[in-house]
């Protein structure tokens, strides 16, 4: 194949020139690059052939290997089969050649003890060991093992006196070690021996009673097997308390055993002390013990102080700063207590035991030292001096006395403040800091919640003047003063006030302070480093925006963006939707995060990796392109690449161009992206604000006039209030206002804004528009108002919803007023206004009266839920009176005096009218759930898919057909500005209103098929129009015959 110096050379011996010779050049050229391809892509797909063909014979070669092993596994498995079950056969034959042998010297044994030739056949072999297993000691439960031996003993023949002889050869453990402990005469006597051995293993009367009432079914154990035992304990406590197997007497113990129980502990010891047969004699002597200590038989004895109790020094929790110990009085006891002889056996010291011990060995951490300043108490107030410890607390509420009476601090294991040299050798972490320019070693203590300094290091100028008196865990008090400190340390940088300690164990110990930097966090070298590594594959920005974080606005950090010349920007403080694109990011990572890690929440590190890959591939919503593809202007190979190209075979050939043709397409590409992306992002944008607006209630303002803004306080920035008055410039949209703020315009959406209405306003303020007429909610008042600030700001629309309306009525509506399916054809027409006119006395607007069902009204709690009535505008409260004096004329409300009241509420529709409802949520969190099963809608359509014929029927109030049941009706009271009424009838928003209107529909329609009910609509259905005619009178007769 020719190449490219040979094309050259072929082009000058034809003598080709000018045009000619580039055109001849560019074909050639063209030629070479189209056979250099064809070439590579032969070459590529010999490549791909052979690594097939490789990666099938290693394939083939590894399910070989496979198959192979497998074949192996089942041999050996049989092979082990095979022994197991010879090792089976070899220990039966076994088993049954010792049983033979043992059965022949039985055999032998009878023979040998027949002393006076006459063949009786005694079981028992003399001194011989009698073949029984011996007694484990802590495995064999020694009640079972002896009645096994006394069963067995029995079964042979054996003499009575020679079962204890026997019986001490198969003793073990604490049972062998008993029968040691007993008398050569007592050792003889069987019932002895085993009176001795019950005793040691607590199988006494009270032992059994125990085990009767406390016994719990084993594994493995059949309940025949658990009532046995059960049984068994109840047997053997009736035979260990000498009680007659009557009646009489087992409830004489029953009524025994339960008053010991249920009586005061030091009565039920001495009772049981004596040993009482008869339940006579119980009462008798409890009677007596209480007489003796003038107590009653429910009084409970008062529990002493014991002197040598060990303090419980761990054991700590919130203390009133007025809540005191004595000290002193207690600290003395404990000097005298036997506790205080008793020695450590880690620290072999006296005065405690190794529980409490505080002292460092090789097998625990090193704890750190510092000063721990926390609110708490302790348990006791014995006060002792434990073992040197590199730990210090200081409590500025654990009060105690000194001599002299004084109450102060107490601080604790503070022996390291004695030698802070000893602790230096521990090896804590110390680093240099600063205090007024002197450098100064800092340790950091996350133990400790203030600051320490020694106080060599601080000038008189800097004290407060305060003290704090503090005693050490030996009774010394120490006085340490208070100063104002500029520190300037690794961890913290400010002023700062510190406790002033003349021997503490470094020169400045710092705290868990507000704003301390935690010893684990990165130094800002890393944080720079970290950066440097972005910058180094996508170029150094012009500008960076970032949080307040030490690590972002250190001195280190802006030299380094001065060196790279990079523009610092940060964000508002506890704003962080000034940098939303990230924060949101973040919650996104961490999410996903969350949910990758969740079995193995360790290893959360090792998917950031890939978590981020696949979240850059996918397409972003708002630019529908990726961030892979924005920034390197294509399409990323990721794995759903990769699985397209396995399953489809389908591989894109590459596109061969020159290096200048790749530059120019890369950027047109390029600007092409960011082009579309901007456009999506403008389109996203105004999509999300329509769907911010939807949310957003109406309210129309115009220019000129005066409103209020909602801005945070000047003392908390978390915290919002409304400030003004301030004057609209214009509109800059449909819910967007330009705001003249002091000599500054802002925008501000409507949601932040509220009418301003000051005394005395003039009304006919210019506008650059013609204002509408004054509604009836803005006429002026006696003071400063707030539109639409109707009830407070805890309501919304969608709060509203959920309330009970009042009022409503509408114009009388009569059987002349039903609405008919266009579809009908004359004479079906005519049925059905037939069928209306026969029952058109159901057909009204105005609420009948239910007498299937009553509204109940149950509660939690029998406390009366009382409101203060909620203001109502004076433009309304006129109207709110009139629609309250025809519900009074109606009969569904009354005067009341009940002690219930709820308040009503006033709040806008969305399309602009009123709303009066009742907020009768208090109420609602009380009142017991009603059960009462709803059909959902999707199960009353099924089955219907033959029918042709509908017809829908709406409750006129149905919730107001409802009585409420008398003796609830007081629970029912609302509260206005004006007056206290209750409901008669049940209210739409209470607790269970639903379910009674369910339960009452379907009482009224019980039987009737072809009627589907859901709470207040009605729906007929039949397949033919004459069964819909039938159904609708069955339907229609149903409330004339209530």
């Amino acid at each position: 194949m020719a190449t490219m110096e040979e094309i050259v050379k072929k082009a000058d011996l034809l003598g080709y020139q000018g045009e000619k010779r580039e055109e001849y050049l560019k074909q050639e050229f063209k030629l070479l690059d189209e056979r250099q391809a064809r070439e590579k892509k032969e070459e590529a797909e010999r490549q791909e052939k052979k690594e097939e063909a490789e990666r099938q014979e290693r394939k083939e070669k590894e399910e070989a290997e496979r198959q192979e092993k497998k074949e192996e596994a089942e041999r050996q498995k049989r092979k082990e089969e095979a022994d197991r079950k010879e090792r089976l056969e070899l220990e039966k034959m076994k088993l049954d050649a010792e049983m033979k042998l043992l059965q022949a010297k039985i055999e032998a044994g009878i023979i040998k003890n027949d002393p006076d030739g006459s063949g009786a056949r005694s079981n028992y072999a003399g001194a011989k060991h009698p073949k029984l297993p011996n007694f484990q000691d802590g495995r064999d439960d020694l009640d079972i093992w002896l009645t096994r031996y006394e069963r067995f003993a029995e079964s042979n023949g054996w003499s009575r006196e020679k079962w204890s002889s026997s019986l001490c050869a198969l003793l073990t453990g604490r049972a062998l070690d008993c029968y040691g402990r007993l008398s050569a005469e007592q050792a003889k006597d069987y019932d002895k021996v085993k009176e001795a051995l019950m005793k040691r293993y607590d199988l006494t009367e009270d032992g059994h009673r125990r085990k009767f009432r406390t016994c719990k079914p084993a594994e493995g154990e059949s309940p025949d097997m658990f009532i046995v035992r059960i049984i068994t304990y109840l047997d053997r406590w009736i035979e260990l308390s000498k009680t007659d197997k009557s009646y009489e007497k087992l409830k004489d113990l029953i009524v025994r055993e339960q008053f010991m129980d249920a009586c005061p502990e030091d009565l039920a010891t001495s009772l049981r002390e004596k040993d009482l047969p008869t339940l006579e004699r119980v009462a008798k002597e409890a009677d007596l013990f209480l007489k003796a200590r003038n107590r009653k038989l429910c009084d409970q004895p008062r529990k002493l102080f014991q002197g040598n109790a060990r303090p419980r020094m761990d054991s700590v929790r919130p203390l009133e700063p007025e809540k005191k110990f004595n000290g002193k009085q207690r600290a003395g006891e404990a000097k005298t207590s036997v506790a205080d002889q008793r020695s450590c056996f880690k620290c072999k010291k006296t005065g405690h035991i190794a529980r409490y011990c505080t002292a460092v060995d090789s097998t625990t951490k090193k704890a750190g030292a510092g000063v721990v300043v926390k609110t708490t108490e302790v348990d006791t107030a014995e006060v002792r001096k434990p073992a040197e410890s590199p730990t210090m607390e200081v409590t500025d509420h654990l009060q105690s006395e000194v001599e002299g009476g004084k109450s102060v601090p107490v601080m604790t294991n503070c022996a390291a403040l004695r030698d802070p040299e000893k602790t230096r050798s521990l090896g804590l972490p110390v680093l240099k800091g600063e205090i007024g320019g002197r450098e100064v070693d800092v340790m950091r203590d996350t133990g400790c919640e203030g600051v320490v300094v020694r106080k060599q290091l601080v000038d008189a100028s800097q004290l407060t003047g305060e003290c704090c008196l503090l005693l050490r865990i030996d009774n010394t008090a120490l006085l340490a003063e208070k100063a104002v400190i500029s520190l300037r340390t690794p961890f913290l940088s400010g002023e700062v006030k510190a406790l002033c300690i003349p021997d503490a164990i470094c020169d400045v110990i710092v705290g868990n302070v507000e704003g301390t930097r935690s010893p684990e966090d990165p130094d800002m070298s890393v944080m720079v480093e970290a950066l440097l590594n972005i910058y180094s594959r996508l170029g150094v920005p012009e500008e960076v925006l970032s949080e307040q974080g030490t690590q972002f606005i250190s001195d280190c950090m802006k030299e380094v963006c001065r060196l790279l010349g990079i523009k610092q920007k940060t964000t508002t403080p506890y704003h962080p939707m000034c940098n939303g694109l990230v924060e949101r990011f973040n919650a996104t990572l961490n999410t996903c995060l969350r949910r990758l890690c969740s079995e193995q929440p360790r290893q959360w590190h090792r998917y950031i990796n890939p978590l981020l890959f696949a979240y850059r591939e996918v397409p972003q919503e708002s630019t529908h392109f990726a961030l892979f593809e924005l920034l390197y202007g294509r399409t990323v190979r990721g794995p759903m690449h990769i699985l397209r190209e396995l399953w489809s075979k389908e591989i894109e050939e590459p596109d061969v161009k020159s290096s200048y043709e790749y530059v120019l397409n890369f950027r047109k590409r390029l600007d092409d992206t960011l082009k579309i992306a901007r456009e999506e992002l403008e389109k996203a944008q105004g999509r999300q604000k329509r769907y911010y607006d939807r949310t957003a209630k109406r309210r129309k303002f115009y220019v000129a006039e005066k409103v209020l803004v909602l801005l945070p306080t000047d003392s908390n920035k978390l915290l919002m209030q409304w400030k003004g008055p301030f004057e609209i410039v214009t509109t800059a949209g449909i819910n967007d206002y330009l705001i003249n703020m002091g000599g500054k315009e802002k925008t501000f959406h409507a949601n932040l804004l509220k009418g301003y209405i000051a005394r005395d306003q003039d009304t006919s303020q210019a506008t650059t528009e013609e204002r509408p007429p004054t509604s009836s909610l803005a006429i002026p008042a006696a003071s400063v108002t707030v539109i639409e600030d109707l009830v407070g700001e805890h309501f919304n629309d969608s709060d509203c919803e959920a309330l009970p309306e009042l009022g409503g009525w509408g114009s009388e509506e009569t059987v002349n007023d039903l609405k008919y399916g266009d579809e009908l054809i004359l004479d079906q027409r005519r049925q059905l206004e037939e069928v209306a006119v026969t029952y058109s006395s159901i057909f009204s607007d105005r609420p009948g009266t239910a007498s299937t069902e009553e509204h109940c009204i149950e509660l939690t709690s029998s406390i009366p839920v009382r409101q203060r009535p909620y203001p109502v505008p004076y433009a309304m409260r006129q109207t709110l009176r009139n629609e309250l004096r025809e519900m009074e004329g109606l009969g569904v409300i009354r005067k009341s005096s009940s002690p219930y009241a709820s308040p009503v509420v006033v709040v806008k529709k969305k399309d602009g009218t009123n709303r009066v409802c009742i907020d009768y949520r208090r109420l609602n969190k009380l009142t017991i759930f009603d059960l009462q099963p709803m059909t959902p809608p999707a199960d009353i359509f099924q089955g219907m898919e033959k029918d042709q014929y509908f017809s829908k029927v709406d409750l006129s109030k149905g919730y107001w057909q409802i009585l409420v049941r008398k003796e609830d009706i007081p629970k029912t009271a609302f509260v206005t500005m004006d007056c206290h009424y209750e409901f008669l009838r049940m209210l739409f928003g209470m607790m269970n209103s639903g379910a009674t209107l369910t339960r009452a529909v379907k009482k009224l329609l019980c039987g009737i098929d072809s009627v589907v009910d859901y709470i207040d609509d009605l729906l007929i259905h039949t397949e033919t129009w004459e069964a819909h005619v039938k159904t609708h009178s069955s339907a229609f007769r149903r409330p004339t015959l209530l």
